[in-house]
């Protein structure tokens, strides 16, 4: 299981919890080594943040084929 998020303290706790691999998504290198550790996708992807960047790393992580989950709600849209 790969854990990515941008919160070193949420990513010990993956980690404490039996994430294979936990990275820090703050700055390009970290997302290029996610993608690098990903290989050819993962069959499941959830993104719980609800965040634009993190929605597009979900499908980029992806494997063809596989499935995305999103459960993170993005900015309501003004009324």
């Amino acid at each position: 299981m790969l854990a990515v998020d941008v919160n070193e303290q949420r990513l010990e706790t993956l980690r404490k919890l039996g994430a294979s691999a936990a990275v820090s998504t703050a700055t390009p290198e970290a997302v290029a080594d996610a993608l690098r550790i990903a290989g050819r996708g993962y069959d499941v992807v959830i993104d719980a943040s609800g965040s634009s960047a993190a929605r597009q790393m979900a499908f980029d992580l992806c494997r063809p084929g596989g499935q995305v989950v999103l459960l993170g709600m993005g900015p309501s849209a003004a009324k």
